[in-house]
């Protein structure tokens, strides 16, 4: 038995969302194993030695998919490895820095390095979700400097029914109006991502105020990993702006 391992689960529309710490990628400053249904990621977080001499925080956000995360090896006889990355991991790892970045101090001048790695995917249950949920956790649970925790969910409007994190068979049937993704605090909401045929403002404001509510269930429910997994924040130098920044 690993007495280093500890896992944690709740429950996110119906589902169970379960949280791994483990043995796997040590020299992280921090990683998680993230698993939904049968979706799985692993999410690493890493900062870091020296500041650079830079006028603007350095975060970059990596969304690694896998063929054979589904099973896959895709390929000729002889060329077996990855390509570039695709047009929707490049949007789900924008989706996941917009989510993020907000909740650094910009004054920070170390190189942090957010990595989702997909490990399993099942098709129904969108990875980018699970991955910005493993961010926050790691980011909480790191030493990296941060004032998350951030939740994150998905919403669709299927018929009269209103669902949310639904699988892709669903947002993608004719009785799907509308698809968002919205993320926030525990008090505020900071990104949200909406698609979909024109609705009303007020019917559209009414939506984001029954997802801000189910957000803040999502963050929440983090402090609880991080009191017994996290590490003690470090305290960093912080280089105040310069004038070339504020014309950037």
């Amino acid at each position: 038995m690993d007495l280093a391992r500890k896992s944690y689960s709740t429950e996110i529309g119906g589902k169970k969302l379960t949280v791994e710490f483990s043995h796997l990628a040590e020299q992280a400053n921090a990683s998680a194993l993230v698993s939904y249904e049968g979706t799985v990621v692993l999410v690493t977080a890493v900062m870091g030695h020296k500041d650079r001499a830079i006028d603007y925080m350095p975060l970059t956000v990596d969304y690694e998919e896998k063929f054979y995360a589904v099973g896959k090896i895709l390929g000729s006889r002889f060329v077996r490895r990855e390509g570039r990355a695709s047009e929707e991991a490049t949007l789900s790892g924008r989706m996941i820095d917009r989510c993020i970045r907000p909740l650094f101090d910009h004054r920070l001048r170390r190189d942090i390095q957010i990595v989702a790695t997909i490990l399993s995917y099942d098709e129904e249950h969108d990875p980018d979700v699970v991955g910005l949920l493993g961010a926050s956790v790691v980011l909480a649970v790191s030493n990296i400097p941060w004032n998350g925790p951030v939740g994150g969910v998905r919403v669709a409007k299927l018929g009269d029914r209103v669902v949310f994190n639904p699988k892709n068979s669903e947002i993608a049937s004719p009785e799907c109006r509308f698809e968002a993704f919205v993320s926030g605090t525990a008090d505020r909401i900071n990104m949200i991502e909406f698609g979909g045929t024109k609705r009303p403002r007020r019917r559209s404001s009414k939506r984001s105020a029954r997802r801000r509510r189910r957000s803040p269930s999502l963050s929440s429910s983090k402090p609880r990993s991080s009191r017994s997994a996290g590490k003690r924040r470090r305290t960093l130098r912080s280089s105040p702006p310069t004038p070339n920044s504020w014309r950037r």
